[in-house]
């Protein structure tokens, strides 16, 4: 088995922490949603239980082997996740293609960012065959809640989610880690539908991540930062928050959960901002590579406030939304207003026939999961 071979590997048997996440396959599956229940073509973006979670343990430099688990973890409270945020998450879909197949799109990237923020936390690296066990054997749990290819705009929601569980007081990298995938069926992001635009508003008194902080990795506490700003901008009647650089409040960062890409005003350039503190979008990246396919340019730099009434079109990009176009950002009191959803639409469907097997995938993104 490849996993064997890298050497990092070993059943825990015997620990605690090993004793406290076995359980049965019949627990595991306790409080499930019947996957013959679901209407899959009205699906949103909210919490369906499913079968299981696929967990591995981290201990004594060695990665054991996956069990399926119920969603709900007995860890210590002086877990260090808990006291000190040693914690990250990723996002990615599964998809039932026309041909029957389970795919999971493009894993490698989300397993190359998580380890982007693992050495930032000081976290040990996750090996790619782990990664992409762990999502592989979470599909295979849970085939009967991938949405079929049929239902537009629905997939197979995977969570993989990294963190310190090791107990302890003082601050430092803990000496025990949780890996997990765990798994939602989902469909628009945002009420009414993909593509529906949507308002935005840019956060004055609010900063998303610091110059040299952790903005560029996917660690749980950045979110967190974004909860009173996100809601207050829907208070207001806005449906996300726009960050602005936290130096100098003069540069477009990104969204609450999504990057910002914007196409020039004579519809010839796909234009995404460049920043130390931006979390790198990999459905950003693939979008990029499409935008080029059409023959579009792609610039990936600095875009000041001041480039937003030269755009014709702005919106808003990720794994949830695929591209969500925007209607309007309001900065500073003044409302720039975009009609055009023309190119937003264009690569939404450009990057979904992708994913659901219809259109070539020349890029190499699908990494099957399941053979029908």
């Amino acid at each position: 088995m490849m996993l064997a071979s890298a050497g990092q590997r070993a059943v825990a048997t015997g620990s605690a922490l090993g004793r406290r996440l076995k359980s049965t396959a019949a627990a595991a599956s306790a409080g499930a949603v019947d996957p013959a229940s679901l209407d899959w073509d009205e699906l949103g973006f909210s919490l369906v239980p499913t079968k299981s979670v696929t967990l591995f343990k981290y201990k004594d430099g060695k990665w054991s082997s996956p069990e399926q688990c119920p969603p709900t973890l007995e860890v210590s409270y002086w877990a260090n996740m808990m006291h000190y945020g040693q914690s990250l998450f990723e996002g990615l879909k599964a998809f039932r293609l026309q041909n029957g197949d389970i795919s999971i799109f493009n894993p490698q990237a989300n397993c190359a960012r998580m380890n982007v923020g693992a050495r930032r936390l000081m976290m040990p690296e996750i090996p790619e065959e782990i990664f992409l066990e762990g999502v592989k054997q979470c599909v295979i749990e849970n085939q009967d809640y991938v949405p079929p290819a049929s239902a537009k705009g629905a997939a197979l929601y995977l969570r993989p989610l990294y963190f310190g569980a090791g107990a302890q007081v003082g601050l430092g990298p803990a000496n025990e880690y949780i890996f997990g995938v765990g798994c939602t069926p989902v469909g628009a992001y945002y009420k009414g539908g993909a593509l529906k635009p949507i308002d935005a508003v840019v956060p004055e008194q609010f900063d998303r991540a610091a110059p040299l902080g952790v903005g560029n990795c996917k660690a749980a506490g950045n979110y967190a930062a974004d909860v009173l700003p996100s809601s207050k901008a829907r208070d207001e009647g806005y449906q996300v928050a726009l960050y602005a650089d936290a130096a100098t409040h003069s540069y477009v960062e990104e969204f609450s959960t999504s990057n910002f890409v914007a196409i020039s005003g004579d519809k010839s350039t796909y234009i995404t901002p460049d920043s130390p503190s931006i979390l790198e979008s990999i459905t950003n990246k693939m979008l990029s590579k499409l935008a080029e396919d059409r023959g579009l340019k792609v610039e990936r730099r600095p875009v000041k406030f001041d480039e937003l009434d030269s755009f014709s079109e702005v919106f808003a990009v990720g794994t949830a939304v695929v591209t969500s176009p925007i209607s309007s950002i309001t900065y500073k009191g003044k409302v720039f207003k975009y009609d055009s959803c023309e190119v937003a639409k264009m690569l939404f469907d450009d990057l979904t026939d992708v994913q659901r097997g219809s259109k070539e995938d020349k890029h190499g993104w699908h990494y099957t999961a399941v053979k029908a």
